[in-house]
């Protein structure tokens, strides 16, 4: 079997391209690993940041309802919680029922989400970070939606992940322990053997995993698509007539938006919907079929979260589908950023 991907003996390093090279030929096995159960770790590092970013956006967007929420003055107080449960699950709001409490809560929250944002000390983080997000989801069931198993979704399979292994304090640190730079030779050296581990990919069953989640999501959602509205184009003109789901700049445009446009943006929406899990499985042309799904996702859920007041929803998808950047993109994003014109120099004392 050959790879037509054109594979290289190792993975690149920071800062190096890969050059072309002749063909190796690869096993069933090692194509199958490589294409559905492998994440480059420079993907996980770029995911944790963008995942940082998102919880603290949603901390900040809840925070205007927090206390009315989740306190004894709130919609559903603790005691009546605890008397009634709606579901056999567990919260630690459950804990915290006054606003002091909760504010005290709130900043426990923004300093875990920060320490996923920067990565320090990761992997706790993340476990803390999964906890506190099923916690606050499963507090008030009466507002959850699908957007909120998402999130959840979202919180725990990443928790599984390494997610610090690149672009984070915990391996800057980890470098700083392991050796200091004395000179330009030093500092322009950037083999370093002792955990060569961080330059190759993560193989994990999670891969998959990640995969058959994403297209469970996307083709119960074309599923669930039935209508007469769905088929004949007007979907998105109903849906746009909702007043609690639209936020108020789609409220003042909605009558303005021509009948053609409407029923493109329907067909857009089932199509894509109907292709993301081709795109997510497809074994012809992977890399380009990953490509597409990434496309698909970013356009449907930013069309999505800037339109309709959906909670957590599409801002989680589009975090998720990060995940599936492959070595591929990142040595394309290294060609681009390593052409002539982007070179500076850089002048330094080597005596400090």
């Amino acid at each position: 079997m050959v790879d037509e991907t054109e594979k290289t003996p190792e993975a690149p390093r920071d800062g190096e391209t890969t050059e072309p090279t002749e063909r190796v030929e690869t096993t069933w096995w090692e194509d199958l690993r490589d294409n559905y159960f492998t994440f480059d770790r420079r993907t996980l590092g770029l995911t944790r940041i963008l995942l940082g970013f998102f919880l603290i956006f949603d901390l900040f967007r809840r925070t205007g309802d927090w206390w009315r929420m989740f306190s004894n003055e709130g919609v559903l107080p603790t005691h009546v919680n605890l008397w009634r449960p709606q579901s056999s699950g567990w919260s630690i709001f459950n804990a915290f029922s006054t606003r002091q409490e909760l504010w005290v809560l709130w900043a426990v929250g923004l300093a875990i989400y920060l320490c996923v944002l920067v990565g320090y000390k990761t992997r706790i983080a993340q476990v803390l970070a999964a906890i506190f997000v099923a916690s606050m989801n499963g507090r008030v069931l009466l507002i959850e939606n699908g957007g909120y198993v998402v999130h959840n979704l979202l919180l725990l399979w990443t928790a599984l992940l390494p997610l610090g292994d690149r672009f984070s304090v915990d391996a800057m640190l980890s470098s700083w322990r392991r050796r200091r730079e004395g000179g330009a030779d030093d500092l322009n050296d950037r083999h370093e053997p002792e955990e060569a581990w961080r330059l190759d990919p993560h193989v994990t069953i999670l891969g998959l995993v990640l995969l058959l989640q994403l297209c469970a999501i996307y083709g119960y959602n074309y599923r669930h698509k039935t209508g007469p509205a769905w088929h004949n184009g007007t979907a998105v003109h109903y849906v746009l007539w909702v007043d609690r789901m639209v936020n108020p700049l789609v409220a003042a445009v909605r009558e303005h938006l021509p009948t053609w446009m409407l029923i493109i943006m329907t067909k857009a929406t089932i199509g894509m919907e109907i292709g993301m899990p081709i795109a997510l499985m497809s074994p012809i042309a992977r890399v380009w079929a990953k490509r597409t799904a990434i496309v698909f996702i970013t356009l449907l859920h930013l069309g999505f979260g800037s339109t309709f007041v959906l909670g957590p929803f599409a801002w989680a998808l589009c975090v998720f589908s990060v995940l599936l950047l492959s070595r591929e993109d990142w040595e394309v994003a290294i060609r681009t950023m390593k052409r002539e014109h982007r070179a500076r120099k850089v002048f330094f004392d080597p005596g400090s």
